[in-house]
This record gives structure tokens, C-alpha cells and sequence, in this order.
């Protein structure tokens, strides 16, 4: 301001559409509003920038491997203002495996051109693929517009591990192994010889289809198959593992020549209570990768198992089960465990799962069939597991691969069964549906009472996804054409029966593809409700939010200073915290306390009391941390929390309830009043980042009440809340409000007094 001159009452001077305090940082003169006098508004001008690190999520340098590492770019304004960089994670993603690192998605810009790069981590290893004589790492920069994904020519830097391509739009972008890609569809690589003897043929990348499909050549969508061999290899194995591994490479032989043609995993598992807790584990193979699409490299892998190990006779095959379920098996495959093992189970195991009804529950959830192979003493131990989720059991002692057979007959009927179609996405998303798409098909693959061709816009294909361009900047010749894949567009997945996963099923969700739902009144998506709530009474007072979602969610209060577990004094490190559709979360902030059934050091010009906390609606008691639960007696620290009017003052008011007297309760508690509106994401992630900014305690400038109606009034610009440092004077504001009511706290919480 004191360099430039410019009206410290307005932020742009020069009223050229960009703040004062940006246009140094591009070159320009905030007190003019056409820098260069070359026509064009500085607003609408393009500068070359580089864009900042911080712009980019935290998270996207973390447990990636590709990690976005530059990004230059021709765009308006300044664009270390207002660019965002973040993992993008909505319903065109589908599967996990052909990825190569996390999808990022680039807003809040307007870009005309630019470089984008990726850095490969190194437990990523950089594979050798030979396409047509030449040999190629597979891997390809892509762009998606949220319509159409068009591949970009990518450079591969050896020495540093990056790719880089160039860029013209903000959008999504992601690193995709193209050959992983095509051998996941069950595609045929093109060979030397394919490439010279391919004819020409016609293609459209992207074509609406009815009248035309007779003209493109269309690849046939192969069924998506995934097999884990869950492999006891404790010392009492030894004297089963040659037939073990004999028997399984017999059965990988027999499915081969029967055309299946499955990716296979492999985990080995001895007693993680003796061997450390580290003893199970998943094979890789050459590439570095869970999966084994090449079964000559899964049999050398079988072949390399040596048994040692174990303790006392039962197992931790629980343990070895989940590490497989948590596998990136596909949503749409068939999926097939098979244990083998020659003891029983115990219950431990690294991710507290407490009972094996409990391991069966999350595999029958997944649709994973489950075969036990072991000796016949054991046969009754493990028939829950293995009748509950469809599969059989076998002789560990015997000629077990006649018996694992039926497995391919059960993989030939699921997959030659009903039709295998791909539904549009970054990358088509292959899925599974009860019978081909027809105008007047009765077929509900989900039983979510919407028919699959009420589901998908149009029983024909939308769209002829043309892979030759992919294999074009890999190296083939640009005459040569390769088959292209057709892909329905759809308004739900007709294979899930909640497609954003949102906890709103499709059959009443107006927008299944995204978490939440439209609002007409907001005329946006919104996720839930926000209530802000003020009490007093003559020697203490308090003001905080509540926030009811309406979608199955994760929380990021990683940047509180604690939170409580439900109605107890349990203490939580800051952590992300699942919450589920109808439930419901208090945030505020406090001074410091002492673990207790009571609280003190709370906020206003009569400080020093305990706080009331209520939810609108359900109370949500099963909602908790993802991790980093604790507790304990030592003294709080000031700052912002998370359920702390639940878990804290729920109990001090139930302890402190005086059934002689419960009028005198009542109306301790009745004194505040709140008021609600509904909340979207983009105001929910604003009001964690005021909390996140905020997360200290001071009673005249940063208490409780200050707090809480401040980050109201950032999101909700059109109903505001006068601020005030005292709960009692905000509560008289908050009833003066014509839908304010009063929070009745055990009526929510479901106490009886």
C-alpha cells in the first residue's frame, strides 16, 4: 500500500477485476487497470507462472506414487491465489489398479496452456513392455475434461524418475499404465506381426451409437476375474507344501486351458502372536505389484514358499484373510479366496477384527467366495467360513486340485453369466449386469428397485472409446487402428445400489454420483446440517456448533487440538473421524480442563462453567475416529475439539442429575437456544479451515462464542449471527432468529430421567 498508493478502503484500486495486493506478484500496476496499454483489462490477460507447492494438497505427497512434482501454466490473475491442486476422488474414477499413483484434479484457474509433471516414487518399478518390437514403459499422462479422457504425449525422464506433458485446461489428470489398462480388459497387447497384418478400420473416439454401431469395430469385454491364495507356511506345513504347491500349479495349469484368465495374489501367513506381527504378507510380483496377470510368474512365486515358524498349533489365518480383503481387488470381478492350511485359527490379528462371524460378515459384504483347503479334523472349525460365503473345502493331504476345479466351473458360470459391459469414467469401468441392456429388460443387477436401464441413459452404448490414440504415443504406427471399446454413460451404477457411496441410496438420491443431495431452497448439493448453539446461565456460559451429517463421511479434524470419544471422557488425538449418514458431531473451542465430571475455564465475561452440547437430530453414538483413540486423566489444552459437549458434559450433567429435584436440572439446562441451516461441502471445508486457523483460546478475543458465530457468519454471508464475546448476549441474538428453538440435550442423546 505504501509502495504502490493504493485506497487502503478498496481492495482494487484500479478496478480491474484483480486485488491490489495480487498484481505485483504477475508484473502489474494496481493502479492501472491495462498494465501494458495494450487494450486488454490486466484481468484478462494471461501470465506465465509457476505454481507453489502449497497450492497443491498435502496429501498428494503422501503414499503416492506419482507425485505431482511442477506445474507452469499460462493463466489469468495471480494464480498462487486462487489455483487449487487435490486428490480428485468422485464416481468417474472406478477402479484403483490401472492408476499409477493418485488422480489429481486442477481447479479454480483459467488456464490456457502449461506443463504438468509427475515424479514416480521409488517402490514404484518402472516396467519394460514390448509393443510391436519396441519396448516401451506403458505409461501415459491423461486429461479429463469430466466427459471424454484424451492421452497427452508424455517425456520420461530416466535419471529423475518424471513424466511430464504439456497442458491447455484446468481438469482432471492421472498417470495410466496403458498395457496394465488393455490386460486388465482382457485385450490381446498388439505384436509385430498384429501391427503389420492389421487392417484399417473405422473408429470414433466418442459417438453417440444407435444408428451407427454396425460401422465400428468394437472389442468384446472379457469377464474381470480375481483369485487369492491365502498360503499357512508355519513349520507344520512341511510336510504338505510340495503338494501344496504341486496342486496349485496343476489348478493354474487347468484354468489356463480352460481360457480363464484371472489375475492371481498371493499372501503367506504363519502366527503373527510367535513370528511378529509383520509375518503376513503379500507377494509381489516382478513389477513390484500385488497382482500376477502372468501365470507363469505366480507359479515361480508358489514355487518359492518355504514353511518356518508358529508356535502353538492354531494359526492367525484371520489376520491373513483381511490383509487379502484389503487387496485392490476390482468392484466388478469375480473375486475367489482359497486357504490353505493345516491348523485351526486364532482370533488375533493386526486389524481388530474380534470374532470370525465377523471376518465372514466383511467377506460376504464383498461378494468373495472363499474355499478352505486343510485336513478333514478341521473341516468342521471352518465351515461357517467356507459355506457362508459359497465356496468348498478340500484334503490338504490329498489330489485337492480335482477338488478346487469346481472353482472353475463356479468362475466359467459367473463369468460366461449375465453380460459384462463398460460404463464411462477416466477409463471405462468394466461391470457386471444380469442381462444385456434392452428398452423393455426387466433386470435389476443391484436390487435396488431402479432397473438397470432406468439406471443407464441409454441401453445402448453412449460413447466408442478409441484406444489407438493411447497406443499411438506409445510407439505404434498412426495407420494402424485397434478395436475400440464402447461405454454406457449412466445416471447410477446399475451394479451398486448407493453409487457415491454417501449412505443415500440411488433409488431416493437426486444426485447418486455425488456425496449429498440437491437442494432446491440452497440450489446446491448439501451434506448435511449446521447447528450453532449459545447457553448461559448466572456464572457460566458457552457457544458452539453441531454439525448433522447427511452422508457417510470422513472428517478431517486433523488439525484440532482433541477431541472425545462418545458420552465419555475418553480422549482422541486429532484425527480423521468417519461419521455416518444421520449422525452427528460437536466443534468448539475451550480453554483448559482437567479430565473430569466436571469443566471449567469455558468462554464469556462469566467464564468458568460447563457447557451444553446438543445434535439436530440423530445422536450418532457409533461415529468415531479412524484412529488415534486415547485416554486419560492429563490436563486439557486450550484449543479447538471435537465431541466434547457430547462425550464430556453428557455424563457430568447425567452424574450431576438430581432425580429429587429435576426441575432444578431442567432448567440449568434449557437456558440456550439454537438455530440451524443446511451446509455443502465447499462451507463445510471453510469452516474447518477458520477452526483450523483459529485453534487457540483466548477468552476476550478468540473464545468460544466468538469462534463459533465468526466461522457462522464466513459461511453463511447471508444470514449472520452478531458477534459478541458473551454466550448470554449471542443466545438473545440467536432466539431473536424466527426458526431459533431451544436444544433439548437428553432428548437427543436418548437419556431418561
Amino acid at each position: 500500500m505504501n509502495d504502490y498508493h493504493t485506497d487502503p478502503l478498496n481492495p482494487d484500486t484500479d478496478r480491474d477485476g484483480l486485488p491490489d495486493g495480487d498484481e505485483p506478484h504477475i508484473g502489474l500496476d494496481p493502479l492501472k487497470p491495462d498494465t501494458d496499454d495494450n487494450g486488454v483489462l490486466d484481468c484478462d490477460e494471461y501470465f506465465e507462472q509457476t505454481v507453489d507447492q502449497s497450492r497443491f494438497d498435502s496429501d498428494l505427497f503422501e503414499d503416492n506414487l506419482a507425485v505431482p512434482s511442477l506445474l507452469t501454466v499460462s493463466a489469468k490473475g495471480n494464480v498462487n491465489s486462487n489455483i487449487d491442486i487435490s486428490e480428485y476422488t468422485g464416481h468417474l474414477k472406478g477402479e484403483e489398479r490401472v492408476y499409477v499413483g493418485k488422480v489429481i484434479e486442477i481447479t479454480k484457474s483459467e488456464i490456457n496452456s502449461g506443463n504438468l509433471s509427475f515424479t514416480l516414487s521409488e517402490d514404484y518399478t518402472v516396467k519394460n513392455y514390448e509393443l510391436a518390437g519396441e519396448l516401451t514403459n506403458g505409461l501415459l499422462i491423461c486429461y479429463n475434461d469430466g466427459e471424454n479422457t484424451t492421452p497427452l504425449a508424455t517425456t520420461y525422464d530416466e535419471e529423475t524418475r518424471t513424466l511430464s506433458a504439456d497442458i491447455s485446461a484446468e481438469g482432471i489428470y492421472f498417470v495410466l499404465d496403458v498395457i496394465s489398462w488393455l490386460e486388465s480388459l482382457g485385450l490381446d497387447i498388439p505384436s509385430e506381426t498384429s501391427v503389420e497384418a492389421q487392417p484399417s478400420i473405422q473408429t470414433f473416439a466418442a459417438r453417440a451409437v444407435s444408428d451407427a454401431a454396425a460401422s465400428i469395430a468394437t472389442v468384446q469385454i472379457k469377464g474381470q476375474v480375481d483369485i487369492v491364495f491365502v498360503i499357512d507356511t508355519t513349520g507344520s506345513m512341511s510336510g504338505y507344501i510340495n503338494n501344496v504347491k504341486n496342486n496349485i500349479t496343476a489348478f493354474v495349469n487347468e484354468i489356463e486351458s480352460a481360457g480363464i484368465t484371472p489375475s492371481f495374489a498371493l499372501v503367506d501367513y504363519r502366527d503373527i502372536t510367535c513370528d511378529g506381527e509383520n509375518s503376513t504378507n503379500t507377494k509381489k510380483n516382478p513389477d513390484g505389484d500385488n497382482w500376477f496377470k502372468n501365470a507363469d510368474d505366480f507359479k515361480a512365486e508358489i514355487a518359492k514358499l518355504t514353511v518356518d515358524g508358529g508356535g502353538d498349533t492354531p494359526e492367525t489365518a484371520i489376520d491373513a484373510l483381511e490383509m487379502a480383503r484389503q487387496l485392490n481387488l476390482r468392484t466388478s470381478s469375480q473375486k475367489f479366496f482359497v486357504l490353505v492350511t493345516d491348523a485351526g485359527y486364532k482370533i488375533d490379528n493386526n486389524y481388530g477384527i474380534k470374532s470370525m462371524s465377523e471376518m465372514i460378515d466383511l467377506l460376504v459384504d464383498d461378494d468373495i467366495n472363499v474355499s478352505v483347503v486343510s485336513n478333514s479334523s478341521y473341516q468342521s472349525t471352518y465351515k461357517s467360513l467356507y459355506e457362508s460365503t459359497g465356496g468348498i473345502f478340500a484334503n490338504v493331504g490329498g489330489n485337492f486340485k480335482d477338488e478346487l476345479l469346481s472353482i472353475a466351473d463356479m468362475i466359467n458360470e459367473e463369468t460366461n453369466s449375465g453380460c459384462w459391459v463398460a460404463l464411462n469414467g477416466l477409463i471405462p469401468q468394466i461391470v457386471k449386469l444380469d442381462e444385456r441392456p434392452v428398452w423393455n429388460g426387466t433386470a435389476d443387477t443391484d436390487k435396488d428397485s431402479l432397473l438397470d436401464r432406468e439406471e443407464l441413459k441409454s441401453v445402448w452404448p453412449t460413447k466408442y472409446i478409441d484406444v489407438s490414440p493411447f497406443l499411438y504415443l506409445l510407439g505404434l504406427p498412426w495407420d494402424y487402428e485397434y478395436p475400440s471399446v464402447p461405454a454406457y454413460d449412466y445416471y447410477s451404477n446399475p451394479t451398486k445400489e448407493d453409487t457415491d457411496k454417501d449412505g443415500i441410496y440411488d433409488e431416493v438420491d437426486n444426485e447418486p454420483r455425488v456425496k449429498g443431495y440437491y437442494d432446491e431452497e440452497v440450489e446446491d448439493i448439501v451434506i448435511g446440517e449446521l447447528t450453532i448453539v449459545s447457553c448461559s446461565n448466572p456464572l457460566t456460559g458457552h457457544g458452539f456448533l453441531v454439525y448433522k451429517s447427511a452422508v457417510n463421511d470422513t472428517l478431517d479434524f486433523t488439525g484440532f487440538v482433541r477431541g472425545y470419544t462418545y458420552q465419555t471422557w475418553n480422549k482422541v488425538d486429532p484425527c480423521f473421524y468417519d461419521i455416518q449418514c444421520g449422525q452427528s458431531v460437536s466443534i468448539g473451542n475451550a480453554g483448559a480442563a482437567v479430565g473430569g465430571s466436571s469443566v471449567s475455564g469455558e468462554s464469556g465475561s462469566n467464564s468458568g462453567g460447563s457447557s451444553v452440547g446438543s445434535s439436530g437430530g440423530s445422536s450418532g453414538s457409533s461415529a468415531g475416529p479412524s484412529s488415534g483413540s486415547s485416554s486419560g486423566s492429563e490436563s486439557d489444552v486450550a484449543g479447538i475439539y471435537f465431541n466434547r459437549e457430547f462425550a464430556v458434559e453428557a455424563n457430568n450433567y447425567k452424574e450431576n442429575y438430581d432425580s429429587s429435584n429435576p426441575s432444578d436440572f431442567k432448567q440449568e439446562y434449557d437456558k440456550n437456544y439454537a438455530y440451524t441451516k443446511k451446509i455443502t461441502q465447499d462451507q463445510w471445508d471453510k469452516l474447518i479451515q477458520y477452526h483450523n486457523d483459529h485453534n487457540t483460546y483466548d477468552l476476550l478475543w478468540n473464545n468460544c462464542v466468538l469462534v463459533a458465530t465468526r466461522a457462522w457468519n464466513l459461511i453463511y454471508q447471508d444470514d449472520q449471527i452478531d458477534t459478541n464475546a458473551i454466550p448470554s448476549v449471542v443466545k438473545n441474538r440467536i432466539k431473536e432468529k424466527s426458526n431459533s428453538f431451544v436444544y433439548d440435550l437428553y432428548s437427543v442423546l436418548e437419556y431418561s430421567l
